[in-house]
């Protein structure tokens, strides 16, 4: 229907309308609680952006109906945290975009380009980036000739290096990263 319009198995951006956004209340509401730390989700595995990629259309810069397109939730979110004297963390899987993968269906050499695209404008255009959250892959929104360990471990690995070049004081965490888990730490 109407939400995926054009863009399925993925939500048509024209849904996104964030229209009471608040940052300013998530920080003042973090600094009441004490955190030091605040994560948001700049890209989820459905592949849609919280800013405006260069690397993807699919994103807050598709959603016309909020902004005209014009917003950038990652913006507002790194301006307020630093006014605020929180430190930033972002949800984003380089291995997981379902748009990227089922809709505009790019190679696994493209898929490869733009998700270190991606990450490198969150960690040099919206930072300083305290921590990154990562999880697991094989979800059904992985490019399908990256879905083995012979693959996606070199990428893995590509991506961490070009990580700790770009912003080695970023942490990364959890499953495949400098965190132990109950499953352990993978891929360090």
């Amino acid at each position: 229907g109407e939400q995926t319009e054009g863009y399925y198995p993925c939500l048509n951006p024209k849904i996104f309308q964030p229209n009471e956004l608040d940052v300013e209340q998530w920080m003042k509401s973090a600094a009441s609680l004490n955190m030091k730390e605040i994560c948001l989700t700049a890209k989820h595995v459905g592949g849609f952006t919280m800013w405006p990629s260069e690397f993807t259309p699919y994103g807050v810069q598709s959603a016309m109906n909020w902004r005209g397109g014009k917003g950038d939730v990652l913006r507002e979110f790194v301006d307020a945290a630093k006014r605020w004297g929180i430190k930033i963390c972002y949800y984003i899987n380089p291995m997981t975009d379902g748009y990227l993968a089922n809709v505009a269906n790019v190679s696994a050499a493209e898929f490869q380009r733009r998700q270190k695209g991606m990450m490198t404008e969150v960690l040099t255009k919206y930072g300083p980036v305290n921590r990154l959250w990562f999880d697991g892959v094989n979800t059904g929104v992985v490019q399908k000739d990256m879905q083995t360990e012979a693959v996606y471990k070199p990428y893995y690995d590509s991506v961490f290096k070009m990580i700790r070049e770009i912003s080695p004081d970023t942490l990364i965490s959890a499953y495949r990263g400098d965190v132990c888990t109950s499953i352990g730490s993978l891929y360090t």
